[in-house]
């Protein structure tokens, strides 16, 4: 969808699959062999909503909320709002039911 400065703002499906690619993210950065034996830690956070589309992208008060709960977050960490915890609970498929169902990762459902 876009970035602004060092963020990436992402589309997806469904919860189900951001929650999916955040977690593969967030494992795949923690299990990279960084330079120097340092650790990336990135922040991530997920909204479902229904943001306007138009020729530059998305506008709307839910992309401003994603970026609201994304800057919540602390590094390694992944954070949800309620309607995307939510949609997770409708659309994750087998074994991505509910945030305790993914060991490994922090996630946290947060309603804000």
């Amino acid at each position: 969808m876009g970035t602004e400065g060092d963020s990436f703002f992402v589309v997806f499906e469904s919860a189900g699959d951001a929650v999916r690619c955040c977690v593969a993210a967030q494992r795949a950065l923690s299990a990279h062999d960084w330079p120097g034996g340092v650790a990336v830690r990135v922040r991530m956070g997920l909204h479902s909503g229904e943001p306007t589309r138009n020729e530059d992208g998305y506008i709307g008060l839910d992309v401003h909320r994603a970026a609201r709960i994304a800057a919540t977050a602390h590094g390694g960490q992944v954070v949800l709002s309620e309607a995307a915890a939510l949609g997770m609970q409708q659309t994750g498929g087998p074994g991505l039911t509910s945030p305790s169902s993914l060991p490994g990762t922090r996630l946290t459902a947060d309603p804000l």
